[in-house]
């Protein structure tokens, strides 16, 4: 049902205890936010889009801030019809 990988880390997860299972608890509820004590840069960084962010490190945003801006244009003319 989980498949061969999931099924091995919840069993996994299972044997941890509670004491364990809490400290994940808490390592999952800060995952995705900026240190405490990161620049203001950093904390810009983590509240960006990840989508967005990802286009840019891997160089397509360029290409999809193109698409998005012809079919703004377009939108109007759709409108109108």
């Amino acid at each position: 049902m989980l498949g061969e990988e999931l099924g091995k880390q919840t069993f996994l997860a299972s044997t941890l205890g509670a004491p364990a299972l809490r400290e994940v608890q808490v390592i999952l509820s800060t995952l995705g936010k900026a240190p405490a004590d990161a620049s203001a840069d950093v904390k810009a960084a983590y509240e960006m889009n990840l989508i967005i962010l990802r286009d840019f490190l891997t160089g397509q945003l360029e290409g999809k801030n193109t698409l998005y801006r012809d079919r703004i244009e377009m939108l109007p003319t759709h409108v109108r019809q």
